[in-house]
Parts: structure tokens; sequence; C-alpha cells
């Protein structure tokens, strides 16, 4: 966890540079592979750049909505630019960790406290934000368990 980037009261600074920054690769393999118009892509992109940086700054652990997910697994494809984007906003790698074997089946709970942490901090959230039960998670090739 990166507790600088609030310690020295940059976050809105931090916030305007993440807006600003654009991976229009990323945003066309998602319309692509997830058959989203490109303001749809980009908002999603935006959406998870939020949820990168709330995992780079929250104590405890985040746990991504399914749109979110899908996004972050498409950026991680892209290693050398997502190595970079994190160091450079985040001054650290922020790991992907699916579910083990031995986790403890949580339902949603650790997802739903990660919406609370995002709507406390950034306000009002996009339809990316929302759990999506019984969504169909084949559209962009990826399962539930994830």
């Amino acid at each position: 966890m990166t507790t600088s980037l609030l310690a020295v009261g940059h976050e809105t600074k931090v916030m305007d540079r993440l807006k600003a920054y654009s991976h229009p690769s990323l945003l066309a393999r998602l319309s692509e592979k997830c058959h989203l118009s490109p303001n749809e892509a980009a908002e999603l992109f935006e959406d998870t750049k939020l949820f990168l940086y709330l995992a780079s700054v929250e104590s405890d652990d985040v746990s991504p909505p399914e749109m979110i997910d899908v996004c972050w697994h498409e950026f991680l494809l892209f290693t050398k630019d997502y190595s970079e984007f994190c160091q450079h906003f985040f001054h650290e790698f922020i790991h992907h960790r699916p579910r083990y074997l031995n986790d403890v089946q949580e339902e949603q709970y650790p997802v739903l406290s990660t919406i609370s942490s995002a709507k406390a901090r950034f306000g009002a959230l996009s339809k990316n934000w929302n759990i999506q039960k019984g969504a169909d998670c084949t559209k962009c090739g990826y399962c539930k368990d994830g």
C-alpha cells in the first residue's frame, strides 16, 4: 500500500494525472473483445484507474466489480505498460490476486466493501461499479472465479 500519496496531500494532482493517462491500444482491445463503444471503453478504463488508485491507498484489500476486473485483466496483458503505469502513479506494482483454492468464499462482501470505499472517496460511480448478478461473463472470455 502506498500511503505517501495521501500523506503529502497530492491526491488531487494524482487524480488529475490519472485522468490524463490514456492507452489507445487497451481501449481498442476493450471495444473489440467486450463489444463496447469507444465511450464505454473509455469510461471502463477511467473506472479501472480509479480502482487501482483505491487499491494503492486503502489499508484493507480491495476487490473489483466484474467489469473493472475484466478491464484490469486486459490492462495486465500490456505488461510493460501496466508495470510502468503502476510505478509512475503508485510507486509500486499493484498485483492482481485471483481467488486461491483455500480462500474462504465470501460471496460479494469484498466487492461491496470496495464499492462503499469508492463511493466515499469518489462520489457517484458509473454502472461499471455495479455487481452484475447472473451476468454473462463469457462476453469477454472470463469466468466469475477469475
